[in-house]
């Protein structure tokens, strides 16, 4: 199987995002950041993430049942991290004020990347790769 090297640099794009946004959350907020549906999403995009690359990389044999999996649960975490960003999008920004709101919920900490990168990426790999 040829490789694409645009699939294997977007799928370790979003191991990096996954891997930075859950550490800041795990630095800031301990265990208890697994109560947020937002944490546990991106945990499962990241651990997601990290199979579909090693499936790419051929570091799991790349036949039919294995790809069939890793797509299955890519689809699932996408469609998490969708929920997560139309959620913070529609009614969790709004809430917190507005302009300012919008900022805090997509710019500031984790948020960055558990709000918008890994969601943003995970869309965007799914659909075009």
């Amino acid at each position: 199987m040829r490789k694409n090297y645009g699939q294997i640099g977007l799928g370790v794009l979003m191991v990096v995002s996954g891997t930075i946004g859950v550490s800041i959350s795990v630095a800031t907020q301990g265990i208890s950041m697994t109560k947020m549906y937002t944490e546990d999403s991106n945990i499962f995009n990241l651990l997601t993430s990290i199979l579909y690359v090693c499936l790419l990389l051929g570091w799991i044999p790349q036949n039919t049942k294995n790809r069939k999996i890793v797509h299955l649960l890519r689809y699932i975490s996408t469609a998490c991290l969708a929920l997560t960003i139309v959620v913070v999008l529609l009614v969790l920004a709004p809430m917190m004020g507005g302009l300012q709101g919008y900022k805090m919920m997509f710019l500031e900490g984790s948020m960055l990347y558990n709000h918008f990168f890994s969601p943003i990426l995970a869309i965007v790999s799914f659909i075009f790769f």
